[in-house]
C-alpha cells in the first residue's frame, strides 16, 4: 500500500508547541530566544546566529545517522524481506556517516574542543545501535508487518503539525503503522534514557496521530525503542482521559511562553532582555549559543 497521506494546513502565525520547545524555554529563556525568535535580535549579526543554531554534536550526529539508516532499512523491506548482507551493510552506514559529516558543523569542534572526528570514529556507536534493533523481536516484528503490505509511513516529510483541541502542535513520528486494528508508531533513542520526558513524547505522537489519522486513543500504541546499551522499550497505549490532560498541559505551556510575547497572535517575542539566561552552567555546556552569552570555558 502506499504511504499515509497526511492532513495539511493553512498557515497560521501562531506559537506551535512540541516537547522539544518547551524543553528549551523550561531549560533557559535565552536560548529560547535564539532558537525561536533569532530574527528579533539587535545584538549579533543574523548569519552569525543562523551558523549556531545549526551546530550539532557528535552524539546528535550519531543519532542522525541512525534514523537515516533505519528509514532506509524499513523502506527496504518494504520490497523484500531477504537477510542483509553485512558486506554490503557496512559500507553503507559508513558513507551515510560520511555524507552526514559532510554537510554537518559541529559544535565540538566550533569551540575548539577537538578536532573534527574521521567517519570510522562514529561508525563504532552507529553500528552498535544498529546492531541491537536488528538482534532485538521488534525487527523481526517491523520485518513481518511491512511484509504484508500495511498502511505506513516512514519518516513521514514536514515538521508533525497537528491541532490538539484548537492548538498548535508539533510532534515528528520516526515510523508509523496500522497493524491489527491497532495505529502503532515506534519512535528510536539512540542516546540515553529519560523515562519520564520520553512516556510524555509518546503522549505528543498520539494527539499527532489522533487528529491527523482521525483515530481513537484507544486504538494507538506508541512505543519509544531504546538502541543502547541493550534493547528496550517503553510502550504507552494513551487514554482519553490522558489525552485531555495533555491539552491542559499544553495550554498551560502555551500561556507560559506566551507570556514572552508583546504580541501572542503574531508570535511576536518582547525584547531579548526579557528572556533571562539560565542559572544553571550545566545546561551552558551543551549549549551551542553559549558564545553569545560570554559562557565559553
Amino acid at each position: 500500500m502506499p504511504e499515509i497521506p497526511l492532513r495539511s494546513y493553512d498557515y497560521a502565525p501562531q506559537l506551535g508547541w512540541s516537547s522539544t520547545r518547551w524543553e528549551t524555554f523550561r531549560t533557559c529563556r535565552r536560548r529560547y530566544f535564539y532558537q525561536y525568535y533569532a530574527r528579533y535580535d539587535r545584538e549579533f549579526e543574523q548569519g552569525r546566529i543562523q551558523r549556531l543554531r545549526q551546530l550539532s554534536s557528535i552524539l546528535m550526529t550519531v543519532g542522525t545517522v541512525v534514523h537515516e539508516v533505519l528509514a532506509a532499512l524499513l523502506r527496504r523491506l518494504l520490497r523484500t524481506g531477504a537477510e542483509i548482507d553485512t558486506q554490503r551493510f557496512w559500507p553503507f552506514v559508513e558513507r551515510t556517516i560520511t555524507r552526514e559529516l559532510a554537510k554537518t558543523s559541529l559544535m565540538e569542534v566550533h569551540y575548539g574542543q577537538r578536532l573534527a572526528p574521521e567517519p570510522l570514529e562514529l561508525m563504532g556507536p552507529a553500528w552498535a545501535c544498529l546492531e541491537t534493533f536488528l538482534a532485538s523481536d521488534r525487527y523481526g516484528w517491523v520485518r513481518d508487518q511491512l511484509g504484508s503490505d500495511p498502511r505506513y509511513l516512514i519518516e513521514p516529510p514536514g515538521y508533525g503539525e497537528a491541532r490538539l483541541q484548537g492548538m498548535k502542535i508539533y510532534a515528528k513520528v520516526d515510523v508509523l503503522l496500522e497493524s491489527g486494528g491497532h495505529t502503532v508508531i515506534l519512535d528510536w533513542k539512540s542516546g540515553r534514557r529519560d523515562i519520564e520526558k520520553h512516556t510524555r513524547q509518546l503522549l505528543g505522537y498520539a494527539a499527532w496521530a489522533q487528529d491527523n489519522m482521525q483515530v481513537p486513543a484507544e486504538q494507538i500504541r506508541c512505543v519509544v525503542a531504546y538502541l543502547q546499551p541493550e534493547y528496550e522499550e517503553i510502550e504507552k497505549q494513551p487514554t482519553k482521559a490522558e489525552l485531555e490532560g495533555l491539552a491542559l498541559e499544553v495550554a498551560a505551556e502555551i500561556a507560559q511562553m506566551q507570556s514572552l510575547c508583546q504580541d501572542p497572535q503574531r508570535n511576536i517575542p518582547l525584547a531579548k532582555d526579557a528572556f533571562p539566561l539560565t542559572d544553571n552552567l550545566g545546561y551552558c555546556r551543551h549549549c551551542a549559543f553559549r558564545e553569545l552569552c560570554d559562557r565559553v570555558d
